[in-house]
């Protein structure tokens, strides 16, 4: 099951949303992967506890190494697999974001 929650206006309550419906899949014992892509972080905030200030780890860095152009081939590191971030709940990850 895939759900996307968005809204241009600020303060509606999507990282509260998102984050709900995750601990309600997860709690039910589904793999969850929340992809935190505002750049305030909240949903990163809630679930990891801290919000990450190195972006080495985030959705940022994927973007980067996506938009790049290189003339030796993509690093080992470009997949998103990379940058899943488990969170202290049984079945729930993210990918966090960064300012960037």
């Amino acid at each position: 099951m895939r759900r996307v929650v968005f809204n241009q206006k600020g303060g509606v309550g999507k990282s509260t949303i998102t984050c709900n419906l995750a601990a309600i899949n997860a709690v039910n014992g589904k793999k969850t992967l929340v992809i935190d892509l505002d750049i305030q972080g909240n949903s990163t905030h809630y679930l990891l506890g801290k919000k990450v200030t190195d972006s080495d780890k985030t959705i940022a860095l994927f973007f980067k190494n996506c938009l790049s152009i290189s003339l030796f081939g993509s690093g080992s590191n470009s997949g998103l697999e990379n940058i899943i971030h488990e969170t202290p709940f049984p079945n729930l990850y993210v990918i966090p974001s960064h300012p960037e």
